[in-house]
């Protein structure tokens, strides 16, 4: 799975429940533990404000750290 600005795109276009579950998949599909990200008590504000405002190296960055979780 790719990180880049078409699935934030896409992702913010999802509604509260929706956005949190889909983040919830690419964790799990990540090797990252779910219940360890906090999702439940999450203000979805602030999380769609940092997805909107990411830019190409905040992108970068997340992608190369989920691959590196993934390999691992």
């Amino acid at each position: 799975m790719e990180l880049d600005k078409n699935m934030l795109s896409r992702l913010l276009m999802l509604d509260d429940d929706s956005l949190l579950n889909a983040i919830t998949i690419i964790a799990r599909e990540s090797g990252i533990d779910p219940s360890k990200l906090g999702l439940c008590n999450i203000d979805t504000k602030k999380l769609r404000s940092a997805l909107e405002n990411a830019d190409d190296d905040d992108i970068r960055r997340a992608s190369e750290l989920l691959q590196k979780r993934k390999q691992s």
